[in-house]
């Protein structure tokens, strides 16, 4: 099957999405895509599939939908943990300004004092990397479910392989093809056509000016 019959069914899926109803579909199509290949099919391969079996986009719907759920339920227990964990903290603070309290008051030895706030003191950096791993487990749920909620790459990326030629082709190619496989291999090809173009423009220029053979 040749690029553009592909180019072509993919216009038609895309209406579909549309019309069923996506509210991005563009990037509900991507994700199905992707799913498909990271499973070791082509490209062609998933766009077909998804054309031809509807089920295999509501299965792929389901699943995007079952990370978003484990993503949002891990959130609400990470921040229940957070709230606990900094809660302690709160208390421990409260011990060792109850501690000065008394201190002041001369109601406890200074050897006493300094010895219990040295515990608490202790006790609370022990829970600080507490909090921060479970800040971090945050963002790596995030990570984990980030092709479910990907932006669609801007327009902008076009001007790489249009000012850069090949080179900016293959930038552009690494930067969007976790969110638009689709884009990604159109804009490496503008990067490679583009160059071809400039080589031919570039060696006009030079035969006219300066009568090499063309």
């Amino acid at each position: 099957m040749s690029s553009d019959e592909v180019d072509e069914i993919y216009t038609r899926l895309l209406k579909t999405y549309e019309e069923e109803g996506y509210v991005n579909p563009k990037v509900a199509l991507n994700y199905h895509v992707m799913e498909l290949m990271e499973e070791g099919k082509t490209r062609e391969a998933a766009i077909l599939q998804l054309y031809r079996n509807p089920e295999e986009r509501e299965r792929l719907e389901k699943r995007k939908e079952m990370l978003e759920k484990k993503r949002l339920e891990r959130e609400r227990l990470v921040q229940e943990q957070r709230v606990a964990v900094e809660h302690q903290v709160n208390q421990l603070k409260e011990k060792i300004a109850e501690l000065t309290t008394l201190f002041s008051k001369g109601e406890i030895s200074r050897e006493s004092y300094v010895t219990a706030v040295k515990t608490l003191e202790k006790n609370i950096e022990d829970l600080k990397p507490q909090v921060k791993f479970r800040r971090e487990t945050t963002r790596e749920i995030g990570e984990e479910s980030a092709r479910v909620v990907f932006a669609e790459p801007s327009a902008w990326w076009w001007l790489v392989p249009f000012l850069f030629g090949i080179l900016g082709g293959i930038v552009g190619y690494i930067g969007v093809k976790d969110r638009d496989a689709y884009m990604a291999s159109k804009l490496l090809w503008f990067g490679i056509i583009w160059t071809v173009i400039d080589v031919i423009v570039y060696y006009a220029i030079l035969s006219y000016y300066f009568s090499i053979p063309f």
